[in-house]
């Protein structure tokens, strides 16, 4: 059975579309942890009325 092996180009290629791919894997779940941290450490202070965001001004809507 033959065993077939990228050319070192190739090889050097991929190597650097996983490096990216993992990278970005990485900020991607930290930002998620981050969001997760918020979310958990303000929802209960807003049900509960302790934070009163009454007064915030309504966010501005995202040109296109």
């Amino acid at each position: 059975m033959p065993l077939l092996v990228p050319s070192p180009d190739l090889l050097a290629r991929f190597e650097n579309t996983c490096a990216s791919l993992l990278g970005l894997a990485r900020v991607l779940s930290r930002k998620s942890r981050n969001l997760r941290t918020s979310r958990d450490l303000l929802l209960p202070k807003l049900i509960s009325g302790e934070l009163d965001v009454s007064n915030l001004p309504e966010p501005q809507a995202a040109a296109a």
